[in-house]
Order: C-alpha cells, then sequence, then structure tokens
C-alpha cells in the first residue's frame, strides 16, 4: 500500500502526520509559531521578526518561549518536506501557509541541501500569491503546494493565530485553486495540510470536490450478460 509506505517509511524524516480519508494533518507544515504574539497587531513587530530571521536564529518568536526560532521552523518545515518529496504519489497536493512556501522555495533555490540551509535574502525578497499552485519534483512525480484562502487575520493585519478562519474572498480563493487543478487535469490522491484552521477548512473544501473527481474517473464496468442459452433459467 503506497500510504502505508508513505506513512510508515522510516528512512526519511516523518512528520507527525495524522490521516482521515484522503487528507493527511501535520504539524510540519504550520507556519512559524509566533508564540505569544499570535493574533497581535503586525505592522510594530514586523521589524523585529525580520531580525529574527536573518541573524538571531537562536532566539525563539514571542513574548515569552512560547514560540519557534527561525531554524526550528525552517528545520521543520523541510524536514518534513523532504519526506513528502521521497515518499508521496504525483500530484499529492500540500497546503500550507505564505511562511512555509517561502522556505521551501529559499531551500530549492539553495539546492535542496541535505543540512536544510536556505538562501535567506530570497526568502525575505519573496511573495506568495493566495491560490497559486506551486510545483515541486518529487521522487514519483510533481507535488504541488498551495496557500490557504484569504483569513480573517489577515485582513485584519493580525499575526496569523491558530483558530483564524477563512473569510468569504478566502472561500472564493479556494474554489480557484480548485479550478485551477481541474484546468491542469490534476486530481490529488492525497491532500497534507497543515493542522491548523484556515488550512484545514481550505483543504476540506478541496478535497470535497476532488473525491467527486475520483469518483468520476473511476473506470465503468459493464454488467455481466447472461451467457447465451441461459436467459430465464431457474437455478
Amino acid at each position: 500500500n503506497q500510504l502505508a509506505s508513505f506513512i510508515n517509511n522510516k528512512f526519511v524524516p516523518k512528520p507527525d502526520a495524522v490521516r482521515e480519508g484522503n487528507i493527511i494533518y501535520t504539524k510540519g507544515f504550520q507556519t512559524w509559531d509566533m508564540g505569544d504574539w499570535e493574533g497581535k497587531p503586525e505592522a510594530p513587530l514586523e521589524e523585529r521578526i525580520d531580525t529574527l530571521s536573518k541573524t538571531q536564529n537562536d532566539v525563539k518568536a514571542g513574548e515569552s518561549k512560547n514560540g519557534e526560532s527561525f531554524n526550528e521552523f525552517t528545520n521543520r518545515v523541510i524536514n518534513a518536506f523532504r519526506y513528502v518529496l521521497h515518499n508521496s504519489p504525483a500530484n499529492t497536493l500540500v497546503v500550507t501557509h505564505s511562511s512555509v512556501i517561502k522556505v521551501l522555495k529559499a531551500w530549492e533555490k539553495e539546492g535542496q541541501k541535505t543540512d536544510n540551509s536556505i538562501d535567506k535574502q530570497f526568502y525575505h525578497d519573496q511573495e506568495t500569491t493566495l491560490g497559486k499552485l506551486y510545483d515541486f519534483k518529487g521522487k514519483n512525480g510533481t507535488i504541488w503546494v498551495v496557500r490557504h484562502g484569504e483569513s480573517v487575520d489577515n485582513i485584519a493585519g493580525n499575526l496569523r493565530s491558530k483558530d483564524t478562519t477563512l473569510t468569504e474572498k478566502g472561500e472564493e480563493q479556494m474554489q480557484k485553486i480548485v479550478d485551477e487543478l481541474n484546468e491542469k487535469g490534476i486530481i490529488p490522491p492525497y491532500i497534507m495540510t497543515s493542522d491548523l484552521h484556515r488550512t484545514i477548512q481550505t483543504a476540506t473544501e478541496i478535497e470535497n470536490q476532488m473525491a467527486l473527481k475520483r469518483e468520476e474517473a473511476k473506470p465503468k464496468t459493464e454488467p455481466l450478460k447472461p451467457e447465451e442459452g441461459t436467459e430465464g433459467t431457474c437455478i
């Protein structure tokens, strides 16, 4: 079983994964944990966060020790994604966050080094697009990565809290992801998602529509016809 191999493989770093149907939830693809800063206005903290990600890599984000250092964040994300690249089926979809996509693209630019180093300037210079599909070359084929739809904290200008939900616009952006998957003829065999509320919302809605596509794609079987001369025979 390919999925069992994917979850149980012991030779590549394994994300902390829980499966429900065709969705796999993991903390590995959570956004950078800001600790006590979560839910607070983003603008006054931007400079401090920028400094943490450039120089003070051993210092945790947030007012207390509840957050992650930038190194802890990047290592967590890259280890989880390396596992996916080595083990997941082609066209697996990962639903995650802007900061995670930036890390993955910056790691890719550095040649996906085994020491998890990234191009930090590239990380800072990047902008991610809500609803855009990003492609990465995996061992078994293309892995697609997408950012969740717009959340309430996005429009409020707050550092995103774990339980912030999608806005109406965010739900529309989710539909654009489905439309792009359909245009490309992609039916993800599995969806991996960060286990935060906004990504779960996005992944669940995508999966609801992809499940219908999988059913439509199944080969139709013709009903068995009775052998000649057996019509009406009682047994």
